[in-house]
């Protein structure tokens, strides 16, 4: 396995991967360090680049599919999501099926370890609170900012 720190306007963002996978993604304090030969490595640093900048809508990088877990359905559904816009965590409890586990919903959410490519920042409260975000609240609003004004 092979990680990254990247700056972000946001946040460094760890970035960790093997040679078939982008595994994890995650806000962090620690100092970005950015020598790296893995190619999903770069292309994940690359695709977010644009992302920060306005210019990417999807990401199209090589994650793992998960099997068939809720967490897994959860994750599925989120990627559905169109950029700039965002669904509650009951919208998702429905879209697998669920529809009472919105709160099962927003713990699948909490252990998203691929955030911003798979995008848990778009899933708020039906009563238009943004809820929670492992990143924090203030990179959920920027996100959704960021998105809102590029769609």
């Amino acid at each position: 396995m092979d990680s990254i720190i990247i700056k972000s306007p946001v946040s460094n963002i760890k970035l960790t991967a093997n040679n078939q996978y982008l595994l994890k993604v995650e806000f962090t304090k620690d100092k970005a360090v950015v020598d790296t030969l893995n190619p999903i490595l770069i292309e994940t640093k690359n695709q977010l680049g644009e992302y920060f900048n306005g210019q990417r809508k999807k990401f199209t990088l090589p994650i793992k599919e998960e099997d068939n877990s809720f967490s897994a359905k959860v994750y599925k559904a989120l990627r559905t999501i169109k950029y700039g816009e965002t669904v509650s965590y009951k919208d998702i409890a429905n879209m697998v099926g669920s529809p009472k586990a919105y709160r099962a919903v927003g713990n699948a959410n909490g252990d998203n370890d691929l955030s911003i490519i798979i995008p848990c920042h778009r899933v708020i409260a039906s009563d238009g609170k943004l809820g929670g975000y492992s990143g924090g609240l203030h990179i959920k609003k920027y996100l959704l900012h960021l998105e809102n004004k590029n769609k």
